[in-house]
């Protein structure tokens, strides 16, 4: 308990929205005042659920404050626990999604709460700790960084295959197969200075899930899932499948990996919380870990446990988190299964279902959680719960590299004797997912941006900067300043590199202008990917953004420089940032076409993405101006109106995006590397990217008047 003990018994929830459905009706029946901590939308589903939580009648009701807190925030976290310690009885703390799992174990041990243990819950958020702790059960591996990508590279050419871990991330982002070493040699040499991956040799074998439930240092429940992932056709390993009880497993087998998983439990030391692993049975019946994890398991395991058993795991997990004593759980009385199905890249077109007496798919954008199954009796005939839409309609499908990629999924059971794989057959035959293929992709306007590399050899940035010489001895101010100046007056831009920690950026900059803030208000903004805006033209997402100049849409002037540095460098190739000379544009034009572009006004809009938040504001200018004695070019192959029958401003537009595809340079980004140009000259792009972790910083830079 904790410190108000006169107030309303509370219980503090951490998970992702979306999945909370059976915690919050079982907290409710408790009358328990129920405190959730989530993370900032990742996905479209989880913008989606926050249009709910103040919707009379929805699940979403029995929430009594909730605080929106990024998964690293472990002090904003323990200090909300604190503030909502004051007002309320605070009876019990759960961890139930990823980011949250070690501040739900941390805070637990501060209240004096049942909890995972310190232990538990530092190490199953550490890929490295985990082969540390656990090398009984761990396949051969090295830590690897910009320091020792060569010797890694050197150590694993022996052991291929090999799988990379990013360290930063979670689930099975960034989790990929290398099968030779001239492609792992070229990934781990672009590692940035604090990025840091696991690569350990491929241990091949049926996978599975084995979930332990602890309470009070006791197992009171566990679980073995077998998984099916996409492994066999990509180098990635997203799941696709998973099975309770499994169809592919002996009872000796089941028992080898309940002892080895039992054993893991014990050695990380857990009390009271769920200890989710995942383990490899090889064809000599070893066991190895694969990766562990301090909460319950994600997509729709928990949903199978329920039909498969006729109970929730929802109500053990509170009942642990409470204290409680004499916790059972049944055995298995049917076989449950879900599926994710594979789709071509392309927008959302459709879901359709042929299935005898369904309503039809559920759209999570419109239900904003997902529902609770209802059991069948054990000898019930074979039953399609749930066929769920995870993506809105139009959303871009992407190619399933990770599981943030899945877009539809299908869960079903069956009597223990019945034939689940052609269950499984029929259900796929059942459900299309029309994304419209590669045709109506293209259709898009974003296919206008040239996929990475586009044909041809990119062109690496040659006006590059360090802050150090050939001693690594930081540059005298007076000598980096003067080059950084000459640099960007004579190239357009500047790429900083072997930039200090201690390094100001926002300090630095500002001796070029005062700031001025983005679309959205901010002075420095944060360049992070949001899944949810993946459907429309937009910078916040991870697709390729086509050729422009900045601040088009501005009333006046455009901001003279823009300036971008790196907080965290995606993992593997994309992501980097492209820019082209305008000059080079403008000699091509005559003398006439020139004055024609100087002269007419055109309409310029926000990119769709910003629209789509309500920001609808345009302005009206030429596409060449000046400013004391300075040209500035205006450019946007996508959010200028096109006159009909304005030739020149077709031609400009396409010759602009044509030169810009021949001939730009790319931008790749290490930890606290600075882009700095010249948004009077330079147009700039995106290449996609697939790593969510990317983080860039943003500042626009005014233009100042010469004295």
């Amino acid at each position: 308990m904790t410190e108000n003990e006169t107030g309303r018994s509370a219980f503090v929830l951490f998970g992702d929205l979306p999945k909370i459905g059976s915690y919050l009706a079982d907290l409710h029946a408790r009358d328990l005042a129920v405190l959730v901590i989530t993370a900032p939308p990742r996905s479209s589903m989880e913008r989606a659920s926050l249009d709910f939580v103040d919707c009379p009648g929805h699940q979403f009701a029995a929430i009594s404050e909730m605080a929106s807190l990024r998964g690293d925030d472990l002090a904003g976290a323990a200090d909300q626990v604190r503030r909502w310690s004051g007002q309320y009885r605070v009876a019990g703390i759960f961890g139930g999604t990823e980011v949250f799992a070690e501040a739900a174990g941390v805070i637990a041990d501060a209240f004096g709460l049942p909890g995972t243990g310190l232990r538990a819950c530092r190490v199953c958020r550490n890929k490295l700790l985990q082969r540390v702790y656990l090398r009984q059960w761990s396949p051969p591996s090295r830590l690897a960084s910009a320091a020792t990508a060569a010797e890694t590279a050197s150590w694993a050419a022996e052991r291929l295959p090999v799988v990379v871990k990013p360290l930063h991330l979670w689930s099975s982002i960034g989790v990929r197969q290398f099968t030779d070493a001239g492609s792992l040699g070229g990934y781990l040499g672009a590692l940035g200075p604090q990025e840091q991956v696991l690569v350990e040799q491929r241990v091949t074998g049926r996978e599975f899930n084995v979930d332990i439930l602890t309470a009070k240092g006791r197992p009171v429940f566990s679980a073995v899932t077998q998984k099916g992932t996409n492994e066999h056709t990509t180098d990635y390993f997203a799941e696709l499948a998973h099975t309770y009880p499994p169809a592919n497993l002996t009872g000796d087998e089941a028992g080898l990996l309940l002892q080895a998983a039992t054993e893991v439990v014990d050695r990380l030391q857990f009390e009271t919380g769920w200890a989710h692993a995942e383990y490899r049975l090889s064809d000599d019946g070893r066991v190895f870990l694969m990766e562990i994890a301090a909460r319950p398991p994600g997509d729709g395991c928990l949903a199978l446990f329920h039909l498969a058993t006729g109970e929730p795991t929802e109500h053990l997990v509170i009942d642990a988190a409470l204290g409680r004593d004499g916790l059972t759980y049944p055995e298995p009385a049917r076989r449950a299964r879900q599926v994710y199905f594979e789709h071509d890249p392309g927008p959302l077109q459709a879901v359709t279902m042929t299935w005898p007496g369904s309503p039809g798919p559920i759209w999570l954008d419109q239900a904003g959680i997902w529902p609770v199954p209802q059991p069948r009796e054990p000898r019930d005939p074979a039953t399609l719960h749930q066929v769920l839409v995870l993506k809105r309609l139009q959303e871009r499908l992407e190619p399933i590299t990770e599981s943030g990629h899945r877009a539809v999924t299908a869960i079903f059971d069956a009597p223990l004797e019945s034939d689940i794989d052609e269950m499984d057959r029929q259900v796929r035959d059942a459900i299309t997912v029309d994304s419209g293929g590669q045709e109506q992709e293209d259709k898009a306007l974003q296919a206008s941006a040239p996929p990475r590399n586009a044909g041809r050899v990119p062109k690496s940035a040659d006006s590059v900067l360090s802050m150090t010489d050939g001693n690594g001895r930081p540059l005298p101010d007076d000598v980096f300043r003067a080059a950084y100046t000459q640099l960007l007056a004579t190239n357009g831009y500047v790429h900083l590199v072997d930039v200090p920690e201690s390094f100001d950026h926002v300090g630095f900059l500002r001796g070029f202008g005062s700031f001025l803030p983005g679309p959205e208000g901010m002075v420095v903004g944060d360049m992070i990917a949001d899944p949810g805006s993946d459907d429309v033209y937009h910078s916040g997402n991870r697709r390729a953004l086509v050729p422009h100049t900045e601040g088009y849409d501005l009333n006046g002037l455009p901001p003279r420089y823009l300036a971008l540095w790196c907080a965290v460098p995606p993992s593997g190739t994309g992501g980097e940032t492209t820019l082209f000379d305008g000059r080079k544009l403008l000699a091509t034009l005559t003398a006439e076409e020139r004055r024609r572009l100087e002269t007419r006004a055109y309409t310029w809009t926000l990119a769709e993405g910003l629209r789509r938040k309500g920001m609808l504001y345009q302005a009206d200018h030429p596409v060449l101006d000046r400013q004391d004695g300075t040209t500035i070019l205006r450019f946007s192959y996508n959010n200028v109106t096109r006159p009909a029958g304005d030739k020149l401003l077709d031609e400009f537009l396409e010759r602009g995006k044509r030169m810009f595809d021949e001939q730009h340079v790319e931008v790749r980004y290490r930890r606290g590397d600075l882009l700095h140009w010249d948004n009077w000259r330079m147009l700039h792009a995106r290449n996609a990217f697939d790593d969510p972790a990317r983080h860039l910083k943003r500042v626009q830079i005014r233009y100042q008047p010469p004295a």
